[in-house]
């Protein structure tokens, strides 16, 4: 068989690739037996930048290494059968602390994982929180975006996958998989979990995944999908009950910030009953302050980290969410699945479904607690006008639908 010198450094190089993954010790040695297939097997053409189909040359490429193994010495010369699903990499920078995005990658995998193969790159952090179904890679990608060695080692790694899309999740996962995406034979998809201004590298990925219709507005000319995250309706447990009298107002998040908590209790100054805010964060101290120089301390409640968010919802009269900015209020579709109305500020997701009459501007005051005043004041009022809205949650914000919608957008980039 005549081999040309650019196809033979192909296959000399997935020979190598090849051998680095599976000739590590405590793996078997399945190198002399792979190379004789590898010369039999054509490479399958690849779409290049410009659309047109390129041949490969002779050999199995890296990421259909494992399809092979599972054949028969017989049945070596049939290709091997094509996945219902396309089979899926994640990917994230960050290491793993409680919160939103965490929350996501780690539904993403867990619910991909029984239908679809499903690898993971991520912080060793994750491990414990990803299903056995999931093929997890520690990888560390908390070096500099640009770091050449991170970059190269991420190529390699990706080069080795039989996976046919990886999706990054947040900017620096989606920066990272950005400048790669050209030397990787996978679609390349980010999801975006928060506001942001169109950026040049969001151009070198094949697909945007917004996690709110107000995100995939402010990127127009870029090929975004509008996926709303989803929750697991187990989690909305028996309702816990508070020991002050009502009404219980019920705020959740970081205390941060961009949570906006320092208005909420300015607007809570002029409001009847008890206000009760779960979560830790950098801004407790500067907000348990200002509570007592509004003379609030006997109504205003830290209640700290808690992992019976869904039972407070449940119980509270009102959920109130103050924030500066948000990419998908989790909160929200807690509250819905609670059936626990929401006076909100204009982000996302509430400002794309609630009526003007439960939204105020950002960093209003005066509206929040007007807003705030009247629904205390009529709360059965309050519960009926939610109920379409109650319904709509527990046929879109479920972890079912996130996935269901999800799988469509890969399909899509690689049918």
């Amino acid at each position: 068989m005549k081999v040309s010198g650019q196809s033979w450094s192909a296959l000399t190089e997935d020979m190598r690739l090849w051998q680095v993954e599976f000739n590590r010790p405590g793996k078997k040695n399945l190198a002399p037996s792979f190379g004789a297939t590898l010369m039999t097997v054509p490479r399958p053409a690849r779409v290049g930048e410009d659309g047109a189909r390129e041949t490969g040359g002779c050999g199995v490429p890296v990421w259909r290494v494992f399809s092979l193994f599972s054949l028969t010495p017989n049945s070596m010369s049939s290709a091997p059968s094509a996945p219902e699903e396309p089979i899926v990499c994640q990917m994230v920078a960050e290491a793993y602390h409680p919160g939103g995005l965490e929350k996501h990658f780690i539904e993403i995998c867990n619910g991909l994982a029984g239908t679809t193969a499903v690898h993971a790159i991520a912080h060793e952090s994750y491990r414990p929180h990803l299903r056995d179904g999931v093929i997890f890679h520690s990888f560390d990608l908390s070096r500099g975006r640009r770091n050449p060695w991170m970059l190269w080692q991420l190529v390699r790694l990706l080069r080795s996958l039989d996976a046919d899309v990886v999706h990054a999740h947040a900017k620096k996962a989606g920066f990272i998989l950005s400048q790669v995406a050209r030397w990787v034979p996978q679609k390349t998809v980010v999801t975006l979990h928060n506001l942001t201004a169109a950026r040049r590298w969001m151009a070198n990925v094949n697909g945007i995944v917004c996690v709110s219709r107000t995100i995939a507005d402010s990127l127009p000319g870029l090929p975004t999908h509008v996926v709303y995250n989803g929750i697991e309706p187990s989690h909305c447990q028996a309702p816990s009950r508070f020991v002050t009298q009502g009404p219980n107002v019920l705020a959740v998040g970081r205390l941060a910030v961009a949570k906006g908590f320092d208005i909420l209790i300015e607007a809570f100054a002029g409001v009847e009953g008890h206000l009760h805010i779960a979560g830790e964060g950098p801004e407790r101290e500067r907000l348990v302050a200002l509570a007592a120089e509004r003379g609030l301390s006997d109504r205003v409640h830290f209640l700290g980290y808690r992992n019976d968010v869904p039972a407070l919802i449940a119980a509270a009269d009102l959920v109130v969410i103050s924030s500066r900015r948000e990419g998908f209020s989790y909160v929200f579709a807690e509250a819905m699945f609670a059936r626990t109305p929401v006076i909100s500020t204009e982000v996302p997701v509430p400002c794309e479904i609630l009526p003007a009459e439960y939204l105020v501007p950002i960093g209003d005051v005066g509206a929040l607690r007007k807003r705030i005043i009247a629904t205390l004041d009529d709360l059965p009022k309050a519960r009926a006008a939610f109920s379409p809205w109650f319904e709509f949650a527990r046929e879109q914000f479920t972890v079912d639908a996130m996935t269901r919608n999800i799988r469509q957008v890969y399909r899509c980039l690689a049918p």
